[in-house]
């Protein structure tokens, strides 16, 4: 109970509740206070004192206004008990929408990188106005259309300068919108036109988008580009045509029918196969990307004991690991002798790649680090680890044309060199690009950094400092080379993984066979995760010497 003072300066007395309200982060963030005016209560007390000296006339009076004092105080301590209740509701609906909040974030987070990844896909993307005006348009589509932004921005770009003019004026062009401005989708394979006036197929599906109101404010258009498909389409009907009237002439000419249908039989069975390669392609496209991998076999011809890790984030990965061995011929000369004896060199290739993103634009990109490392070292005959990623530098600059665009995509690499000398030494010659190598020996580890440059990517020019380290490996040393990924993995609660955790996992189990160590490898992942989504393609290979 405390006394106050009002405006008017009177004097009255409260029964009144302060309370704190915390936040989650245990802070008070303010007071609530909850007052019931009993003046008059106390005033009927004061009565109550002085008419108590007057009991022995007064007793029955006396008696009964306390009866009504009792009744007012327990009316006052339920509203009370009332005020604070309905605190403890505002305080749970304050604590559910702040969860409510989060959620959303949450939400938009994973919408904005869906949105990225639509924008830097080879998926043609556009939206539309209710009159066909292009509002906005990704990459895909500037390039496919020989548009440029400029042009979507300034609001120049309508749909039916992508159509053919007099389809453009069409019923059927009139009507294909009147059911989009109803809300109805449009899926199909659609003939259009670009900038260049070159004629295009596109598989394509036309969203409405609706507001709250059930209203269509817009349409989004996501499509592939399927000309090159169609083509082959076309030169398989036309084939068939041949081969139809090819069929009639042998009819008409029976002294000619073995020969002809000899020939008829080849080149069906070439149409046949093509269509087989195509349908596969299209089929198993995911498999692509595993057919240029080492298989097990492979590795195990080329390394006594080995482990791979490779746990791709979507179903194609933008990281990929790769192997070769050459033998280059040498002149021996032994001491004493005066001619040099042909023999051999051999150079055992071993790399991991880690290219820009995941997902299909990743797994583009790991078919052209995959077969610029093929075409340098196979083909062109190149050794010498730098000067293998200098080259595959260029070649990125060349094939994405970094030096006339704005794309900066690329890789890091860790790429080793091992040759087996006659004394059975074996020589670790090392580059990296912005990737280092761990090597365990009697339980050290020792981090051999590569350059601070990448392959590609945003900095300008044809010339990088990528550098050799050599290194004489011993018996039974272990070599990791990996991508960023597993250290880089979150669990539940955003915490990575840690490069330093992984050192000290890879110190602890390097005694281990390689597949013991995989083992490890892959469970200390699944602890650390949970069921926390994978952020990156993940990529480990360890050898042992």
């Amino acid at each position: 109970e405390y006394q106050r003072v009002t405006k008017d300066a009177r004097s009255i007395w409260i029964n009144a509740t302060y309370s704190p309200v915390i936040n989650k982060k245990k802070r008070i963030t303010k007071i609530i206070k909850l007052a019931v005016d009993i003046t008059e209560l106390r005033q009927l007390l004061d009565e109550a004192q002085t008419m108590q000296k007057q009991a022995d006339l007064n007793n029955e009076i006396i008696s009964q206004q306390k009866k009504d004092i009792e009744s007012a105080l327990n009316e006052a301590n339920d509203k009370n008990e009332m005020m604070e209740a309905q605190e403890e509701e505002m305080r749970q609906n304050m604590e559910e929408l702040l969860t409510t909040q989060e959620e959303i974030e949450r939400t938009q987070l994973e919408l904005n990188s869906q949105i990225n990844a639509i924008e830097n896909s080879p998926i043609v993307k556009a939206e539309f106005d209710m009159g066909g005006k292009i509002t906005s348009a990704n990459n895909a589509f500037l390039r496919l259309f020989y548009y440029d932004s400029d042009q979507i921005e300034d609001g120049e770009v309508f749909h039916q300068m992508l159509v053919d003019p007099m389809y453009a004026s069409s019923f059927e062009y009139e009507f294909f919108w009147e059911n989009l401005r109803n809300g109805s989708q449009q899926p199909g394979e659609y003939r259009r036109i670009n900038q260049q006036e070159e004629e295009m197929w596109l598989n394509a599906t036309y969203f409405p988008a609706i507001d709250k109101r059930g209203r269509v404010f817009k349409i989004i258009m996501l499509a592939f580009d399927i000309t090159a498909s169609r083509q082959l389409l076309q030169d398989f009907q036309r084939q068939a045509q041949i081969l139809r009237v090819q069929e009639e002439e042998l009819r008409q000419n029976m002294e000619e029918l073995v020969s002809t249908q000899e020939a008829l039989q080849k080149e069906s069975a070439k149409i046949e196969s093509k269509n087989r390669l195509i349908m596969s392609s299209i089929q198993y496209a995911q498999n692509i990307q595993k057919a240029i991998l080492p298989t097990e076999n492979r590795m195990k011809e080329l390394f006594e004991d080995s482990l791979v890790v490779f746990i791709p984030k979507d179903i194609v990965s933008g990281d990929f690991y790769w192997t070769t061995q050459i033998r280059k011929r040498i002149k021996i000369r032994e001491k004493g002798q005066t001619e040099a004896l042909p023999g051999f060199q051999i150079f055992t290739f071993l790399a991991v790649v880690d290219c820009t993103g995941h997902g299909v634009p990743g797994a583009f990109m790991s078919m052209i680090g995959n077969s610029l490392l093929n075409e340098i070292v196979n083909n062109q005959n190149k050794h010498n680890p730098a000067r293998i990623l200098q080259l595959m530098h260029e070649g990125i600059r060349t094939r994405l044309m970094q030096e006339e665009t704005s794309n900066r995509d690329g890789m890091d690499v860790c790429l080793c060199r091992l040759e087996y000398r006659d004394d059975d030494k074996i020589e670790l010659t090392f580059s990296g690009a912005k990737r280092p190598i761990f090597l365990v020996r009697e339980g050290e580890l020792k981090k051999i950094h590569g350059s601070i440059e990448s392959i590609g990517g945003w900095l300008e020019g044809m010339q990088r400092d990528f550098e050799n380290k050599t290194i004489e490996l011993e018996k039974n040393d272990a070599l990791y080379l990996t991508s960023d990924g597993f250290a880089d993995s979150a669990n539940p609660k955003r915490k990575k993984f840690g490069e330093k955790r992984f050192r000290k996992m890879l110190i602890e189990s390097a005694h281990l066979p390689m597949d013991e160590q995989r083992q490890i490898i892959v469970k200390a992942l699944a602890d650390h995760q949970q069921d926390t989504e994978q952020r990156d393609d993940i990529t480990i290979v360890g050898i042992r010497v």
